[in-house]
Order: C-alpha cells, then structure tokens, then sequence
C-alpha cells in the first residue's frame, strides 16, 4: 500500500454500541452521518469472546491479543507485595498500538482509551480517561485534574479550558435526551446523571477536536463513553416498556439512550470533516448490551451485579479509506483484528506474535503484502514478565489489609482472575490449559455456584462425563430452586435417559431468564430429541443472542 506512509488515520470508539442497534437505527434513518459513511466503504459485526471485562475487551484491542498474552486478566490485581489495586496502563505487558506507532515514526493523539492511565509517553499527546472524570459544575470553578493524566504535560493547562461543565449544559441539550423534562421532579438525580455524562462526552470531543486541529498528527484515536454510561443505567427504560417498568417513568427516560447514539452520530460528522476526504477512519465498538426485555427484573435490582453481565460480545466495526469496498458487509471481524488493521493503514509491519489479521478483505483488491516482524516487544522495556504496579486502592478501602482477613482480598482478586484467565483459554481454542486450572479453581472455590456451568460444560465437551456430573450433582442437590440448580438437576437426567424430565426442568430453570447459554442450548436439544421445532428453534435462538459467537448454539439452530 504506497500511500499508507502519509495516509492519516482517524480511530473512533462508540463504547458500548451494539450490532443489534445501530443496525436499527440505521435502518430508521436516525444515524444519518454512519450512514452514508457506510456507504461509501465496508461495515460489519465485531465478535468479542468471554470474558468482557473492559480491561481485558480493551487490552485485547490495543494490542491485538489475548488476555493471557498481554497481561491484564480483571478490573484489579496482586502486587508482589501482596497489596491489591486497580489495573491501569502499567499493568499491560505488551505493547498497544499507540507505542508501537510512535516506535514507528508515527505521531498519535490518543484520547480517553478505556482503561488506560496514567497517561503514556508517546509520540503525540495522550490524555487519560482520569482527565475528564470530574464534571466541574460551572467554568468559574478551578478544576483539579490528575497531573500525570496528560502526556506533555505542557498541554495540561491548554486541554483544562476545554473542559465543558454541568452549568455548559442547558435545558434544551437535556431534552434532546428527556422530551418531557418539565415533567420531571426538580431534584431528579436522573437528569443530573445525564447532563454530567453529556458534559463528559463533549469535553472528550472538545480535547480531540483541539488536537486535531492544532498539533501534528499522523494517528488521532477517540473514545465517546456516552453510549457506554448512558445505554446501561438506563437499560430498563428502553422501548418496548416492560411489565414492571412505572409508566410515567418510561415515558419520561426511554429516549436517553437511543439519544446517546445520535449524540455520538453527530460528533462523528465532525471527526469526519477535520480527517479530511483522504484519511482512513475506523469505527468500532468491541461489545454491547443485552437487549433489556431478556434481562430479568432481579439483575437490574442487583447493585452487586457486574456492569458486564449485562453485556454481550457482539459490537460494530466500520471502515472507510482509499481502496475499500463500498457499501459492503464485512464479516468475520474479530476484536483482535482491529490493532493489526491499524497498523496495516499505516504501512507498519504486522507482528506474527499477535492473535489478530488484518482485513485485508475489505479492499477491493488484494493488498501487496508488507513485511512482518517476529514481535514488536523486543527491547520494549517492559518483558512479559515485569513486575506489575498497579494502582493503588484509596487508604480507606485497604483498611482491611491489616486485619486477620487481610489475605482474602488478595485472594479473591487472585481467584477472579484466574478464572477470567480459564475463560480466555477456553475461547482461545486451548482447553488442555484451560481444564486444569478451572478443576483446580471450582473445588477452590464451592460456593461459586455460578461458575458450575462453565467447569461442567467444558469437562463435558472435553469427554470427561463422569468428571462432569461430579461438578452438577451438588449443585443439583443443594440449589434445586436456583436456575444454575434446576439446569445441572436437568443435565443429570438427561444423561441418564430421562429426556421428558430433563425437558421439564429445562423449562423450569428458562422461566428465571438466567444468562446461560449453555441451558438454552440444552433446552433445544431436548426438544429436538421431543420433537418440539418450534420451542427448540426459539431456544437455540435465545443461545446465540446470549452469546453470539456460541458455536454450539449456532449448529442447533441450523439443524432445528
């Protein structure tokens, strides 16, 4: 690719932003700036295998890898020294693409990544997510940022007077995201809530916006978190209303966060102007959120619940440049594939270390073929096995450290962890590393009764039946009320013969809307085997939606 050198590269991130939706929006007509972006290169569905944690979703992205290769396998890890704390960029042990850009040649402006900071020394200007945590509420307040969120710091003081505040934000901008605002109680924490996240998004726009405009850029990549704030606390609004939901309520929030997105859509065009006609630009979001009427009412009660486990790893990729396709779907794009596409754009060599390819598929024509590296860690200073020093909790959260229960918060984190780590091995094709260490970790750890499924389905498919039902007797045993317990009690008489029994408590475990594929797999087999198409095609269905990459579910369908 002979203009790939000086071809300039716009990166946008629309956080959170399903394959489900957009797709819909698009198709009204309410995303009118995608949508002829769309038209003129390729579009397609972006897959993120479990878990999707955003460190980990994340990290994977920037550097074109698995977990296990670059390092960052929860939200918080174990020093050496046994204390516990945040992951942040130190915490990666391989390289993401803004430094190996820079390494390159390349100058980049990098602005509100996800999970990264402190800021990073690169060639260009990096601004931490830490930098637009705080919405002052008025301009006249002096706003105190982090000062290792910004890389020069130099810039620090030109990028504070972009910040926009709660006081920026009027009535009018509100509406756009609660037509009925007059009907709404004065003190509303709901309304603040939205006009401080709108406020954040538009300082992120106004930080790159400036830079673009007045640095030299070669790389410019964004992350809006509108989209990804706004979509999941107000989930439970979403058109159509369900059951439970007050009707006033509903009318009142079930635009927030459609509106988020034609936020987002609008901030795009601009992005677009200031790239220019000759520039690539990439759109990506790595995940999405559940639709809401598939999530049971407890989930949204459950404030202990993980943001994550009301996300699915089904996202958008977008991707308009000299010599792609136009208007055409691209498939079989993977979240790994996004840093190496990057690179590629760039005329830097492709790492045959990294877990992603390019897609070359969206050109029109094959690409000639660039040179390769072995890996783009070597003399990185930063070898896969530094020590980590995350971020340290604030002192009141590690109060417990000096107590007799000290030890258990390392361990948990540990525990997590690992299981994470299990995940990404499992989805990576590797189950003889991923067997062990989930046997080792579910007799750890008993009580965790929602990780049965995973142990069980994977000592299953790998053959060890009799290990598998070890796993599900005392599951089935001792939750027989729970979806987990009715789901093992069901697979103990399916193995046994008894497929009407094992129909029923299918069924049965189904009426709490668990987030388990695995059951509504299942469920479809056992109604294939009862010569039930319709329920088996509807539970098959229910699968894939849970997990759209679930091969196993994908092959029920087909053969419902």
């Amino acid at each position: 690719m002979s203009e790939a050198r000086h071809r300039r590269v716009v990166l946008v991130g629309w956080d959170g932003a399903g394959w489900d939706i957009i797709n819909q929006l698009l198709d009204n007509g309410e995303l009118p700036h995608l949508k002829q972006f769309v038209e003129h290169g390729v579009m397609g569905e972006v897959s993120s295998p479990p878990p999707l944690t955003a460190p980990i979703i994340y990290n994977s992205l920037a550097t074109g890898k698995y977990a296990d290769r670059h390092g960052v396998l929860g939200t918080h890890q174990v020093r050496q020294d046994g204390a516990v704390g945040q992951v942040n960029s130190l915490s990666r042990r391989a390289k993401a693409f803004w430094q190996i850009l820079s390494e390159n040649d390349r100058r980049c402006n990098v602005v509100n990544f996800p999970t990264t900071g402190p800021a990073e020394q690169i060639k260009g200007t990096f601004v931490s997510p830490s930098f637009f945590l705080n919405v002052p509420p008025s301009p006249r307040v002096n706003l105190d940022v982090p000062g290792d969120s910004v890389i020069p710091q130099d810039r620090l003081g030109s990028l504070k007077k972009l910040i926009v505040s709660l006081e920026d934000i009027d009535p009018h901008t509100v509406a756009l995201f609660v037509p009925r605002l007059k009907e709404t109680e004065p003190n509303d924490s709901r309304v603040r809530l939205i006009a401080g996240i709108v406020a954040q998004t538009l300082s992120v726009h106004a930080v790159v916006t400036w830079l673009m405009q007045n640095t030299e850029w070669d790389v410019t990549s964004v992350n809006y978190p509108a989209i990804e704030l706004l979509w999941l606390r107000f989930l439970k609004y979403h058109r159509p209303r369900l059951e439970w939901v007050d009707e006033h309520e509903f009318e009142l929030f079930n635009e927030v966060g459609v509106s988020a997105v034609r936020l987002c859509d609008l901030l795009f065009a601009r992005l677009l102007e200031l790239g220019g006609e000759e520039a690539a630009v990439v759109l990506y979001s790595p995940r999405g959120y559940v639709p809401h009427h598939q999530v049971p009412k407890q989930a949204f009660e459950d404030q202990s619940r993980p943001s994550e486990s009301f996300c699915v790893g089904q996202g958008i990729f977008a991707l308009r440049a000299s010599g792609v396709r136009k208007d055409e779907l691209i498939h079989a794009v993977k979240v790994f594939d996004i840093c190496p596409t990057l690179l590629r754009l760039c005329g830097i060599p492709l790492a045959r270390d990294m877990d992603g390819r390019a897609l070359e598929d969206a050109f029109a024509r094959p690409l000639s073929h660039g040179k390769t590296v072995d890996s783009w860690e070597a003399d990185s200073g930063r070898p896969s096995d530094a020590p980590h020093a995350p971020e340290q909790l604030p002192w009141t959260s590690r109060l417990s450290f000096f107590s007799a229960h000290a030890r258990k918060t390392a361990w948990k984190t540990k525990s997590e962890n690992d299981w994470n780590l299990a995940q990404t091995y499992l989805n990576s094709s590797r189950p003889e590393l991923a067997l062990p260490l989930l046997v080792r970790l579910y007799y750890a750890n008993p009580l965790d009764v929602d990780k049965a499924p995973m142990v069980a389905e994977a000592l299953y498919l790998a053959g060890q039946v009799s290990e598998a039902l070890a796993v599900m007797k005392p599951i089935a045993q001792s939750s027989p009320n729970s979806s987990t317990g009715q789901f093992m009690a069901g697979m103990l008489a399916f193995h046994q013969g008894n497929k009407r029994r094992a129909l029923k408590l299918f069924i049965q475990a189904s009426r709490q809307h668990p987030l388990l594929p695995q059951l509504f797999y299942y469920l479809g087999l056992a109604c294939v085997l009862m010569n039930d198409l319709p329920r088996a095609v509807a539970a098959y269905s229910r699968s894939v939606e849970l997990r759209p990459n679930f091969l196993l579910g994908h092959l029920g369908l087909s053969e419902a």
